[in-house]
C-alpha cells in the first residue's frame, strides 16, 4: 500500500494492489474462495479494518499456554469421538449378525 495524497489532517488517499485488498478483507490471497475481485475493486467499497485489527489483537493476546491447553482438550475430544465411533461400529456388526437367519 502506498499513500499517494493527503486529503485532510485525518485522511489520506492510498494506492492498494488487488492482493493487498484481499489481505485487508481478511483473505490469504486474491484467489481465496469468497474474495470477489470485482466487488473489492468497485469505487465506494469499504473495508472494515477495525474489525480485523480487533481480531488480530485478540489472537496475538492469546498466550501460548492457553493455546496448548486448548489443543490438548480438542485432541482429547477427537479421541473420545474416535472411541465412540468404534463402539457404534461394533454395535452395528452385532445388529447385522442378529438379523441374519441361522441356517
Amino acid at each position: 500500500m502506498k499513500v499517494i495524497a493527503q486529503i485532510d489532517n485525518g485522511r489520506v488517499l492510498c494506492e492498494v494492489t488487488i492482493e493487498e485488498l484481499a489481505f485487508l478483507h481478511g483473505f490469504r490471497s486474491r484467489y481465496d474462495d469468497g474474495f470477489k475481485n470485482a466487488h473489492a475493486m468497485e469505487v465506494g467499497t469499504e473495508c472494515n479494518l477495525k474489525r480485523m485489527v480487533n481480531t488480530s489483537q485478540f489472537v496475538r493476546s492469546l498466550r501460548p499456554r492457553t493455546l496448548e491447553e486448548t489443543k490438548k482438550k480438542l485432541e482429547q475430544a477427537i479421541d473420545q469421538i474416535d472411541d465412540a465411533m468404534k463402539v457404534v461400529s461394533g454395535l452395528e456388526v452385532f445388529s447385522i449378525l442378529s438379523e441374519e437367519p441361522i441356517e
